[in-house]
């Protein structure tokens, strides 16, 4: 809800996406969210081996963990408050791994990603991962992708979660790499449906096998299996000559589009 100080023109709540960048806003909003979702949580269960782990993680000496609450939490604020933008999504991405409650990890990373998204975050949290997407349609595509595959299709999963793992990699990051994996989930779900060997001929045996598909999709994402191909990215075959590097942009495009393919097909499959 607009507030009565934007409406009054003294501030304004139009920001600019923050991509390699957190203002003091974002930070202390992310860090309301670890404290009270992670840090009084813990402290509350009494639970020692997680502030352990965690001065660990952060290269903290362990035995001067401070006993009483207090001095903990202080001691654990300034040292956060001191990390610079990229370590404070390198810590949220170790809380989140580190619990093993699955229902309160989908709580907090709910929580997270709306702190992310009404500060302007350029990252939103997908499986787990700090990842630079901001778009909520797209997120919500990859997000669907990744649950219609647990189990069924685990092959086309762990691709997906590879892919993401590649675009997310915030020091080394493969878009080559990423790209490969999304198509690979694809062609995953595509040959187990077909029972064809390679994803141009399970594309074309689609229809034969019950799913009705959309000629127009089907012929575009046949040129999108082509780009993957096609010497001059180096994408699925071996770098033979001089190519175009893929950027961030060309991954995460593949990363939306194959996990929208793949919600299309299993949604047709579903309708069978």
């Amino acid at each position: 809800m607009e507030s009565f100080s934007d409406r009054m023109g003294i501030t304004s709540s139009v920001k600019e996406i923050q991509l390699d960048t957190m203002d003091n806003d974002l930070f202390i909003s992310l860090w309301n969210v670890i404290f009270v979702r992670f840090i009084n949580y813990n402290l509350k269960d009494d639970n020692k081996y997680f502030f352990e782990d965690l001065w660990m993680f952060l290269k903290l000496h362990v035995d001067n963990i401070p006993t009483q609450p207090t001095k903990l939490k202080h001691q654990l604020k300034e040292t956060i408050f001191r990390l610079e933008w990229f370590e404070i999504y390198n810590m949220i991405e170790y809380l989140l791994n580190y619990i093993d409650d699955s229902g309160k990890t989908d709580r907090d990373i709910t929580m997270l990603n709306k702190v992310l998204e009404e500060e302007y975050s350029a990252y939103r949290i997908i499986d787990k991962k700090v990842v630079p997407i901001s778009n909520e349609a797209e997120i919500e595509s990859i997000e669907n992708s990744l649950k219609k595959t647990i189990n069924i299709f685990e092959g086309a999963n762990q691709h997906l979660k590879t892919a993401i793992g590649f675009l997310s990699d915030k020091e080394n990051p493969s878009y080559r790499n990423s790209i490969k994996e999304s198509i690979s989930a694809v062609e995953s779900i595509t040959r187990k449906l077909t029972e064809e060997k390679t994803l141009g001929k399970a594309l074309a045996q689609l229809e034969q096998k019950g799913l009705q598909i959309n000629s127009q999709l089907k012929e575009a994402f046949n040129k999108l299996y082509a780009y993957t191909n096609s010497p001059d990215n180096g994408v699925r075959h071996a770098i033979m000559e001089e190519v175009k590097e893929p950027d961030f942009e060309d991954a995460k495009y593949m990363l939306v589009s194959c996990s929208a393919f793949i919600n299309y097909l299993l949604g047709k499959q579903a309708k069978q």
